[in-house]
């Protein structure tokens, strides 16, 4: 096969990849948020991005929730840009990073698999097997959880700069490893020109910065990207060193940068004191450590039996997985540390022999041990899967093709696979499509969890279907009562029906629960402010200023109750506040501009008028509010000439429609209709079209008597 050929091949292989990955999750672009993405995407201020600017850029990325994780932070914001909450943005976001990823492993396969082959392992038609490798993961429905559950792009995302880095190292090490010692700028190839010498070490001094800030940028994506380092290392040990150790002074530099490396990220998220941290995490779970550890175990096993029958029914947004309470107590416990174990010493005796098979083994095991082992986390999530089965997908598509009695056979097999994969990920998909399904599926797999019942209910709250959510919310709080998050949904639907004490009396129940809820807060402000309770009220909103301080709504409502109590400069902090945020928003503008009234600052008043009016031109109450303060005794224009200060305010914001209709007021009122006349087409050229008050207000009476009005008056009609 020629060169062409080759290449052509390989582009029909990443064209399959691509189309195939996009049309298996097409039926996802509408699926709703669920669960996570309400904190994540949909209540998290931080992320609402309304203008391109670095600071927003970095206080979406910085402040955003959860902390730590700047990069998927900055794609939900620029996702949010883009598109406020249409989903379709976000699921397409998604969608091309699980295709991206599925790319990369295609790439990475086929250089793993031609160093395995050179260091003692061999195999055919290395491409072929590392496409219907890639094949396999991408449309495999395990991966559901990590696509089309729109926050956990945090967990793709990781992989995909995780597989990027380690991609990067093996280019950059195979072409290094190319070049004779002592020149890295040697060329390979004898006679080859001194452009590409220099070429050669351009390309190994890029490919390792590559991989350098792909690691970075997969640390501050997710915590499980911590074992990369670890990783890179082994990397280096099974398929460049021959698993020898071999010292030497830049060997040596790379373990301690590892090391270093490694202990820092430990650092970054556990702090100086690990131990405690690790402690105080299982201060409010229903598990021990010991627990933990030892089911994880038996759900280590479940996540590998996954690969093999990922049917929908096995698939479940929120297991109820029982806790192992001792080695025997289930049973299974021993059965599940023992597979390990023989896990771990296939991984030791076939190192020599088949290192692939022994680092494929590793790999899984060792991209489980951050989420699946001390950590007091959630004790399951099918998400986690998502980086440590890629190497398993490889082996068993090696071994596939290794065992079955010629190629063709294996590629039916290999086939067959990715139909009823395929199959599998649609159909699983199709529950996404409806977060009111998605539930229901939740609790028919896990009756005994409350928290499948605690979403429903806020499915049905957000459908308006109030008794349901009710008779759900109640029954998530009779199996788990300390659901904060609970109490305040109940809430808020006393609080629709404006029955504002018992809002308030439930709100107050989620902050005995969690004293540091911010939507308990919010809520319980608002609440307290409409039963007359203000200063209350605005001490919980101010809680929340401190905690949100880029939140509009929460500035938004404490400038409200502030002026309502006469504290004027007080509110204008908070509408000032809120501007920095949205500096468009027509409402705060007209709220700056109503303070400044108060304040006594009428040519300020005038500006934030004129500016809301700039921004949202048919925006009544600024209308309403500009043409009383141009009218009252202090309206800040100049004495004896508002002619002339009106026409300035037209200069400065030109496509105000009513300014130009104040102004044919103003001519009319001093006789000069002709003027007004040109001033009132302005004004509807300009955006103004309320011509009820253009037939009905006095003070154009000279221009509506004029011929040339009517003759346009009818002309705009007809």
């Amino acid at each position: 096969m020629g060169v062409s050929s080759r290449s052509l091949c390989q582009w029909i292989m990443i064209l399959v990849l691509g189309l195939t990955g996009g049309i298996i999750y097409s039926n996802t672009l509408n699926s709703p948020f669920v669960l996570d993405d309400y904190p994540f995407i949909l209540e998290d201020r931080n992320i609402h991005l309304r203008q391109i600017n670095v600071e927003g850029l970095v206080d979406a990325a910085v402040h955003g929730f959860p902390p730590r994780r700047w990069l998927p932070n900055l794609s939900f914001a620029l996702n949010y840009y883009a598109g406020q909450i249409n989903v379709k943005g976000y699921h397409w976001v998604n969608i091309g990073i699980h295709v991206l990823n599925g790319l990369v492993l295609f790439f990475f396969f086929q250089i793993t698999l031609s160093l395995a082959a050179a260091s003692g392992f061999s195999t055919h038609h290395n491409r072929m097997i590392s496409f219907f490798a890639a094949l396999l993961w991408l449309v495999h429905p395990v991966a559901t959880q990590s696509v089309t559950y729109i926050c956990q792009r945090m967990t793709s995302m990781a992989a995909l700069f995780y597989m990027l880095s380690l991609l990067m190292y093996a280019h950059a090490r195979t072409l290094q490893r190319s070049i004779p010692r002592g020149n890295l700028g040697a060329d390979p190839h004898p006679g080859s020109p001194p452009s590409k010498q220099r070429a050669s070490r351009l390309w190994v001094i890029l490919l390792f910065l590559g991989c350098a800030l792909c690691s970075l940028a997969a640390m501050v994506t997710k915590e499980n990207a911590g074992m990369l380092p670890v990783f890179i290392l082994l990397y280096e040990w099974f398929f460049f060193q021959d698993l020898k150790i071999k010292w030497s002074y830049p060997k040596i530099i790379g373990v301690g940068i590892t090391g270093i490396c490694f202990v820092l990220v430990g650092l970054a998220y556990l702090g100086v004191n690990p131990i405690h941290r690790i402690l105080q995490g299982y201060a409010h779970r229903e598990f021990t450590l010991l627990e933990r550890v030892m089911t994880e175990w038996r759900v280590v096993i479940y996540y590998l039996s996954l690969m093999f029958f990922a049917m929908p029914g096995r698939l479940n947004l929120d297991h109820d997985y029982p806790l192992s309470e001792s080695l025997i107590h289930p049973f299974s416990t021993l059965i599940a540390l023992s597979a390990i174990l023989g896990l771990a010493a296939v991984l030791k005796y076939a190192a020599r022999k088949d290192r692939l098979l022994s680092f494929c083994i590793l790999w899984f095991l060792g991209n489980l041990v951050i989420e699946s082992t001390i950590i007091g986390i959630e004790i399951i999530f099918e998400h986690r899967t998502y980086l440590p089965l890629m190497m398993l997908f490889l082996l068993g598509a090696v071994l596939l093709f290794r065992h079955m009695p010629n190629t063709r056979s294996a590629v039916a097999v290999v086939s067959a696979c990715v139909i009823i994969f395929s199959f599998w990920t649609y159909q699983r998909n199709s529950q996404w499509q409806n977060d009111v399904v998605l539930s229901e599926d939740i609790i028919s797999k896990s009756p005994y969890k409350a928290r499948g019942y605690a979403n429903l209910g806020l499915s049905y709250l957000n459908r308006g279907i109030y008794e349901k959510a009710l008779l759900n919310f109640y029954h998530a709080l009779s199996i788990f009562p300390r659901l904060p998050q609970v109490y305040n949904n109940i809430g808020v639907i006393h609080d629709k029906h404006g029955r504002y004490p018992d809002a308030i009396l439930w709100y107050k129940k989620a902050l005995a629960v969690d004293p540091a809820n911010v939507f308990a807060h919010y809520n319980l402000g608002l609440a307290l402010i409409h039963m007359d309770e203000t200063d209350e009220g605005i001490s919980h909103l101010l809680w929340v200023a401190q905690k949100i301080p880029h939140d509009v709504n929460v500035r938004i409502h404490l400038g409200n109750a502030l002026s309502r109590q006469g504290r004027y400069a007080e509110a204008m902090v908070h509408y000032q506040a809120a501007r920095r945020v949205e500096p468009d928003n027509e409402d705060i503008l007209n709220n700056i501009g109503n303070t400044h009234v108060q304040l006594g600052n009428m040519t300020e008043a005038i500006r934030y008028y004129a500016l809301a009016l700039d921004k949202n031109p048919k925006l009544k109450s600024a209308q309403r509010n500009l043409e009383a303060v141009i009218n009252g005794p202090r309206n800040g224009l100049k004495e004896g000439d508002p002619y002339r200060s009106l026409h300035e305010l037209v200069d400065v914001y030109p496509r105000v429609g009513f300014l130009y209709y104040l102004m044919a007021r103003l001519s009319s009122r001093q006789n000069d209709p002709t003027s007004g006349l040109k001033w009132l087409k302005k004004a509807a050229e300009n955006g103004y079209d309320n011509w009820d008050q253009i037939r009905t207000e006095p003070d154009l009476e000279p221009i509506r008597n004029m011929d040339e009005f009517r003759k346009w008056i009818q002309s705009r009609i007809n």
